[in-house]
């Protein structure tokens, strides 16, 4: 029964919102009366009221809106004739619903207001006053709205209208606190027998009495509640309410009344304002607390929050404390933190410097836990700083320090949170923190360096609650952090845990992967090694582009380094093809490794040259550059012979390789004309070699560029020189061809050609010294006049060299490109494959 009277009450103590839409659809229509007998005003009348009707029957949105537009002029026009008229009120009204059902506000209440004010009574005034009235409600001025609801009450005939202004006027008069006013309105409708609210009115007028001390009165007022038939809602209150006089007057008898009526009465309701007088105030906060602490130990916390909602009644001290308490503790359990925080800091208010607000200021805390609060760390100092000697011991502070650890962790602001977790004492904090604090804990002191705090936090975490979801993410942290501290032994123990797992997820099963593969890197066990990064592009699907190229690379490596070449490459390759930006270069270098410990030259020449493309500045081991160069010699690519040779060579330490590599880069440069870079390598070739044999060798290298560059002399005195030390071998052909090279040159024909034939001689097999002797023949024998040996050396190079063509005149680079002037420097690139 209780609860019924809560819900009836407010129904007749709140002052509903009213919608526009409502407005426009009760609106009050009189009868209407008999049209005046002037044809013209009655035929003027009747043809916009035709329209009027339809607009106001018609369901139809769109054709109401749009008869009701044509009413509108008419009924001006009507007026501007007719406006003195016994219709005039009526049409003013029409005009008024009209515009106001257009959204024209303003000129609809101006039209009201007219009907009001010029013709004073009537039905046609009270419905206008009724339209005004619901405006003003809509905007909540109450007191205009008061006002033309009495106007209402006064004018119109129908009852329910009339009834229900007069109750709109009573509300209205309530809301502005207007009991004066409000006492004749309820009196009103207390003594109108058929009023749908007369019990109300009879209760409130008792009520509105008993607020104006007027104790007698408000006691006779209630009787008829008390004493005839009432509903059971209204006779409770009356009881209470007489029985509340009663006491004020000093009575000894006083009345037994039903609190939980009174409380379960919206607070906000005018029935019980907050200016109610102390003492009752009082009785109704005892027994709001009661009913709370009962409904709190019964677990009804929606209901212990219905009943805190009523207002405090003016509870202070402790009675106010333990009601906010109750209230909080209750708010809390729901998971609404911020009426919790807001009842907590009440108690805190209400005894400050107690056990009481102690607690409730730590609950204050745990309710910004609740909300992330950003500012939280912040306020667990101020809390700290207020109760941290008093309540020591409590378990409370140790959850504060936990509770701002983890507001600066979930900040992101690592080192702070590290440092506050450290000074919470993890064996006091609450049960229910303790995961939390030792995996966040962990992982803090892990991402500041701390790593043997970490795998110390990790373990307890790990021992105590291997339930917890976070449970394989703590094993992968304490791993991680047993690498960082060397010991690989127990890294490796939880990554193989995390392997193991039932409920590992792809991305914790692919890092785990990753990372022992890591270790076994680093202890030299490459096999174990492959195997996980094999089990990893195996076993997991979609992995980032990234972590594949990487897992390609390194079993690539791990298969190098077991000396299994051919299997490597097709890692190395696809390591290089799915992230170039990172692998292009680190497997491109051991590709060329490859390549060479397999003395496969040509892949060799290919991997190094798209390594040097992508690195040209790159530095290569001396020893790999001039094997690589001296196979291309040997092949015949003088062009790469001269890039690899020449990359590897420095003229300021030119013993740091073998002197005949000096020799073969002299030639090289010959070859392909870089005559400069040729003087250079044959100089120091005839420096250090010791042989006499190879020293001609060197001097016919400094001839051949020293004729290349045009400096016939020291052309001529290099192949003397070598002819001199006068030792056999395929040099000599060369330097006899050199000095006949020479003496063309120097028209010197006779000589030309002797030194030509003596080289034809000789060089009966060598392919590139021959050609050269019977071109030079041939072109000799034509300006000694003897055209038919000429002809002769002419057909033989033909037959036995068809393919020859005389060398071009222009200067070439050590990158395959030309120039017209002698080219001295090393190129950084390496040239084109050619042969």
């Amino acid at each position: 029964m209780i609860r019924k009277i809560l819900l009836i009450l407010p129904i007749f103590i709140c002052l509903s919102p009213v919608s526009p839409l409502a407005i426009l659809v009760d609106a009050q229509e009189p009868p209407r009366p008999e049209l005046v007998r002037d044809p013209a005003e009655a035929e003027q009348l009747e043809a916009v009221e035709r329209f009027y009707r339809y607009a106001a029957k018609t369901r139809d949105r769109t054709e109401r809106i749009y008869y009701m537009e044509i009413t509108i002029p008419m009924y001006e026009k009507f007026l501007r004739d007719y406006g003195k008229g016994e219709n005039a009120a009526m049409a003013r009204f029409h005009l008024g619903h009209a515009l106001q059902t257009l959204g024209k506000i303003d000129k609809a209440r101006w039209n009201y207001i007219t009907v009001v004010k010029r013709h004073k009574r009537g039905e046609w005034v009270g419905s206008a006053a009724r339209q005004l009235a619901y405006m003003e409600l809509t905007e909540k001025r109450y007191q205009e709205a008061a006002r033309y609801f009495g106007i209402t009450a006064s004018n119109l005939t129908d009852p329910g209208y009339r009834h229900t202004a007069m109750t709109r006027q009573a509300q209205a008069l309530i809301k502005i606190g207007d009991d004066q006013s409000a006492l004749a309105v309820f009196a009103n409708i207390a003594e109108t027998p058929k009023h749908p609210h007369r019990e109300w009115g009879i209760f409130m007028r008792g009520y509105i009495l008993y607020g104006a001390e007027r104790f007698e009165e408000a006691r006779t007022a209630l009787r008829p509640l008390i004493e005839g038939v009432a509903t059971e809602a209204y006779r409770s209150q009356a009881l209470f309410y007489t029985g509340l006089c009663a006491a004020e007057l000093g009575e000894a008898e006083v009345a037994e009344t039903n609190l939980r009526a009174v409380l379960e009465t919206d607070h906000q309701s005018p029935s019980l304002p907050q200016e109610e007088r102390r003492k009752i105030a009082n009785n109704k906060s005892k027994a709001q607390n009661a009913l709370m602490q009962m409904y709190f130990r019964g677990g009804d916390h929606q209901e212990v929050v219905r009943l805190y909602r009523m207002g405090d009644f003016g509870a202070q001290g402790s009675l106010e404390a333990a009601r906010s308490m109750t209230a909080g503790n209750s708010f809390y359990q729901l998971e609404r933190f911020e009426q919790a925080r807001s009842a907590f800091r009440r108690v805190d208010r209400a005894v400050p410097n107690t056990e009481r607000a102690f607690r409730a200021s730590f609950k204050c805390l745990e309710c910004d836990y609740k909300l992330r609060h950003p500012g939280l760390d912040a306020r667990v100092d101020v809390f700290l700083e207020l109760y941290r000697k008093a309540f020591r011991k409590a378990p409370e502070i140790q959850t504060a320090r936990f509770l701002k650890a983890q507001t600066l962790f979930n900040k992101a602001e690592i080192e702070k949170s590290a440092q506050a977790f450290s000074l919470v004492d993890g064996e006091v904090l609450r049960e229910e923190f303790r995961p939390e604090f030792y995996h966040k804990q962990g992982f803090a002191l892990a991402e500041i360096g701390d790593y043997n705090g970490a795998t110390r936090s990790l373990t307890e975490f790990i021992t105590h609650y291997a339930d917890d979801p976070r449970y394989r993410d703590a094993l992968s942290i304490r791993a991680e952090a047993y690498e960082k501290l060397g010991d690989q032994a127990s890294s490796l123990r939880d990554f193989t845990s995390l392997l193991d797992h039932p409920d590992c997820s792809p991305q914790q099963y692919a890092f785990a992967l990753q990372r022992t593969a890591r270790i076994y890197r680093d202890r030299d066990q490459f096999d174990l090694m492959v195997a996980k990064y094999r089990t990893l592009l195996q076993d997991v699907e979609n992995l980032p582009k990234d972590t594949e190229a990487n897992a390609n690379y390194w079993i690539g490596w791990g298969l190098y380094k077991a000396d299994d070449h051919q299997d490597a490459l097709p890692y190395l390759k696809k390591a290089s093809a799915l992230a170039p930006e990172f692998y292009a270069e680190p497997a491109g270098r051991m590709i060329v490794l490859i390549h060479f410990a397999d003395a496969d030259a040509d892949q060799m020449d290919e991997a190094l040259t798209a390594l040097l493309k992508l690195r040209p500045e790159k530095l290569i081991p001396r020893d790999m550059l001039t094997w690589l160069g001296t196979q291309k010699f040997h092949d015949g690519n003088f062009q790469k012979a001269a890039f690899y040779i020449g990359r590897a060579m420095k003229p300021d330490t030119p013993r740091a390789v073998d002197r005949g590599v000096w020799r073969m880069l002299a030639k090289a440069r010959n070859e392909i004309r870089n005559f400069d870079g040729a003087l250079i390598a044959a100089r120091i070739a005839i420096k250090l070699e010791k042989d006499k044999r190879w020293q001609a060798d060197a001097q016919l290298d400094l001839a051949r560029a020293y004729l290349g560059l045009q400096k016939l002399p020291e052309a001529r005195q290099a192949a003397e020189t070598g002819l001199a030390l006068n030792i056999q071998g395929p040099h000599m052909a060369g330097l006899h061809l050199t000095l006949g090279e020479i003496s063309l040159l120097n028209q010197e024909y006779e000589q030309a050609y002797a030194e030509a034939i003596a080289t034809i001689r000789m060089a009966i097999d060598d392919p590139l010294v021959k050609p050269r002797a019977l071109h030079l023949a041939t072109t000799v024998a034509e300006h000694l006049g003897s055209q038919e040996e000429s002809n002769r050396y002419r057909r033989e190079l033909e037959r036995d060299f068809p393919t020859w063509q005389p060398p071009s005149q222009a200067t070439s680079t050590e990158d395959g490109k030309t120039s017209s002037a002698p080219e001295s420097q090393e190129q950084s690139s390496p040239p084109a494959q050619s042969r």
